[in-house]
């Protein structure tokens, strides 16, 4: 648990006259209240049940699930590691696998490990060869990844969703710079972003920009730095009202059965408004961040929660 996810946890447990101990180097914790014991692990509470748990965890799984109730979500293809194939039977070879994934959805693609979270293992491919690189990188750590068409994205959004209700949705915004028809993009990003450059622990700029760097963009060009919406040091995130989003946010957690999860939509213009994962464990970190008050509602949101895994609604 990350000490601002603690601090929310703590304070909320606090305010609902509950006790906490963390344990296992603050991976997880147990509230108590009046003789019962509830458990946290991770950023997880015990409010979904394990099969909800299993479909989200599983990229491949929750998106076959939503597609078969025609909800919008990108696909992930599941395959299996060389090693594993050899273990079953009747599994055709990777090769047609891949092959049919090339077919179906064309390059780029997005290769990630099919249970993770945060951005952590996702690569993008732009021809066979860096496709091939990426399942061997991948494939030496896990015998199972999804792979997914590549999006353009335009914006990324999340709503949390608690007890069927829409508690709070947001944008999340990238690092980005605007182009001022005269600076390169490397000379905007070290005006605007001097801070975080020379941090090892951040990687303000991926691999689509970088090849890029001395470009100078037009007037009030933005310029995104990464293609992933993950919580960078330099992203952050604004409140937003959207009807169609939360309806289809509400209409995937009605499908899974789902308690208490996050669901991250992204809006491409070639496609428009689709699902991209839901998460079990629950991050409001950045959000909790940006301001006193945003902290405060976060810490609301999980004190409702924290209630109703206590059954004291």
């Amino acid at each position: 648990m990350k000490k601002q996810f603690q601090k929310i946890i703590l304070e909320a447990v606090n305010e609902l006259g509950m006790k906490i101990s963390f344990l296992s180097n603050n991976f997880s914790a147990i509230i108590s209240y009046h003789g019962v014991d509830k458990f946290i692990v991770g950023n997880t509470l015990p409010l979904n049940n394990v099969s909800v748990y299993r479909i989200v965890r599983n990229k491949n799984i929750c998106s076959d699930i939503l597609r078969k109730y025609e909800l919008p979500i990108i696909p992930h293809e599941f395959l299996l590691s060389p090693n594993s194939r050899l273990n079953r039977e009747n599994y055709e070879g990777l090769q047609i696998s891949l092959a049919k994934i090339k077919k179906q959805y064309g390059f780029p693609l997005v290769v990630k490990r099919n249970e993770t979270s945060g951005g952590e293992g996702v690569l993008f491919a732009k021809n066979t060869n860096e496709l091939d690189d990426c399942l061997l990188k991948l494939f030496s750590k896990v015998n199972v990844v999804s792979i997914c068409p590549f999006r353009e994205i335009t914006n990324e959004y999340r709503v949390v969703v608690l007890n069927g209700e829409c508690v709070l949705s947001y944008e999340k915004i990238r690092p980005f710079v605007i182009g001022d028809g005269n600076s390169s993009i490397l000379s905007l990003i070290q005006n605007k972003y001097s801070k975080f450059i020379g941090e090892k622990k951040v990687d303000l700029i991926d691999d689509t920009i970088k090849n890029y760097l001395f470009d100078v963009p037009l007037i009030g060009q933005r310029i995104y730095l990464q293609q992933k919406h993950n919580s960078f040091a330099a992203s952050t995130c604004l409140e937003f009202e959207n009807d169609e989003i939360k309806n289809l946010a509400l209409k995937a957690v009605r499908c899974i059965g789902a308690e208490f999860v996050s669901v991250d939509i992204i809006f491409s213009e070639k496609i428009g408004y689709e699902i991209i994962e839901i998460n079990a464990s629950v991050v409001l970190n950045l959000f909790s961040s940006i301001s006193a008050e945003n902290f405060s509602r976060v810490k609301n949101i999980f004190k409702r929660a924290i209630t109703k895994t206590f059954n004291l609604e």
